[in-house]
């Protein structure tokens, strides 16, 4: 008799059936092939996810457009209550910077700068989610809306992320929020996306003094009712 076992971390999607569409962005999205369509009726198929395939990172989400997918551990109610209390204080002088960072390189990149003891403005807060191909348009622009006066997304490099296509999502993402951000009457400065490895300690405080020095230059962001973001 084969007692062997497969434990595996259900940090894994899950879709909700009622608002999930015949779409199919999710399973070509996918990079692990963890997502199939299965039908219902003649006319609509739902998704399911293989939480054996499933590693996490969240892309799917990012992706879905009828928000029918959610991460277990990183559900959006949860990042954006997070987002709100990164920017509920700030006690510097500086202007507030909302630092999303992935778990893979980004994150592990701030790490390196505190084990090197570089340092990098106390205005700038970490937020940490799976892989930045997690982040949807409207999270960019709710950032603003919970306080910051600039957003930067740190990711993997655009040919080496660790979730294979993650960050090129994101790339894509952050392009669009930002052609969203001046339409608002918002400078898309404001915004903008860093690609490191993990090493990359002090990339990261210095992509931090640049972005703080661009929202300084700016001066304060003040949300009119003519700039106002609807996200």
């Amino acid at each position: 008799m084969n007692d062997a076992k497969i434990i595996k971390d259900q940090r894994t999607a899950v879709v909700n059936e009622e608002f999930c569409g015949n779409c199919e962005f999710c399973p070509v999205t996918c990079p692990y092939g963890a997502i199939s369509l299965e039908p219902t009726s003649e006319e609509h198929f739902i998704a399911r996810i293989s939480d054996l395939l499933c590693e996490g990172c969240g892309t799917c989400v990012g992706t879905c457009p009828l928000n029918a997918i959610e991460l277990r551990h990183s559900r959006p109610n949860q990042m954006l209550a997070q987002m709100k209390g990164l920017m509920s204080i700030n006690g510097t002088p500086k202007p507030l910077v909302l630092a999303i960072c992935c778990s893979e390189c980004g994150h592990t990149a701030v790490d390196s700068s505190g084990m090197a003891m570089i340092p990098y403005p106390a205005s700038v807060r970490i937020m940490k989610v799976p892989c930045t191909g997690i982040l949807q348009v409207h999270q960019l622009l709710e950032a603003f809306k919970s306080g910051a006066q600039g957003v930067m997304v740190v990711g993997c490099k655009s040919d080496g992320c660790h979730y294979e296509v993650g960050v090129q999502k994101a790339e894509k993402k952050v392009e669009l929020a930002k052609t969203l951000l001046k339409e608002y009457g918002i400078e898309p400065d404001r915004l903008a996306m860093f690609n490191m490895v993990f090493i990359e300690g002090r990339e990261f405080a210095q992509a931090t003094q640049m972005m703080t020095q661009t929202l300084e230059k700016l001066g304060p962001l003040s949300l009119t009712d003519d700039s106002s973001i609807k996200a």
